[in-house]
């Protein structure tokens, strides 16, 4: 006869007043000494508590087991953690690099533009004036007084506005338009109207 028969029939001894408290433990303990060398589940009243074991009765590891540790699934977590931060990062880097891409419209270039910066103790403001037909005029002032003077054309390519001098040689000055503003050489200028 299996042992859980045997301590199943014990237990409806006890049930049923033929056994006592003590006769049902004695013989309890010995048929649980002798089962617990295999390790399958134990089967028991969800009443009862196996000795030596801190699970619950209804589905108790046998003696020597324990109930197995969850990491593989923390280190699935951190992988799809580290997965899913990889992915966004990538979706953002395309979404900027693609914006990079979208040329300027005219309509955001056209006006006036101005800016002013410090130069080896000199102070420098530049005003250029963008027309609907992709001519400007340029004026520069060193120190307050008016110090050059040039005029051209200008085309858009990409993000970047190229300025063609008719005065200066034809003389090309590259802008790169960033958040609203025309760079060169890092100093801004901003649209003023």
């Amino acid at each position: 006869m299996d042992n859980f028969e045997s301590l199943k029939q014990f237990k409806e001894l006890l049930d049923m007043g033929v056994i006592t408290q003590e006769e049902f433990d004695k013989k309890k303990a010995e048929l649980l000494s002798a089962h617990q060398a295999v390790p399958v589940l134990q089967q028991a009243s969800p009443s009862e508590s196996v000795p030596g074991n801190s699970f619950p009765a209804a589905a108790t590891p046998a003696a020597g087991f324990s109930k197995p540790a969850n990491k593989f699934n923390r280190k699935d977590n951190k992988k799809n953690t580290i997965l899913i931060a990889g992915i966004a990062a990538g979706v953002l880097i395309l979404i900027i690099l693609l914006a990079s891409l979208i040329p300027v419209k005219q309509s955001k270039i056209v006006g006036t533009w101005d800016g002013s910066w410090t130069y080896e103790g000199n102070s420098f403001e530049k005003i250029i004036l963008f027309e609907t037909d992709s001519t400007f005029t340029s004026l520069t002032y060193k120190n307050g007084s008016a110090s050059d003077l040039d005029m051209g054309t200008y085309e858009i390519r990409g993000k970047k506005v190229i300025l063609h001098s008719s005065i200066n040689n034809g003389v090309m000055t590259e802008y790169k338009y960033k958040r609203g503003k025309l760079f060169n050489n890092g100093h801004g200028l901003s649209k003023i109207s």
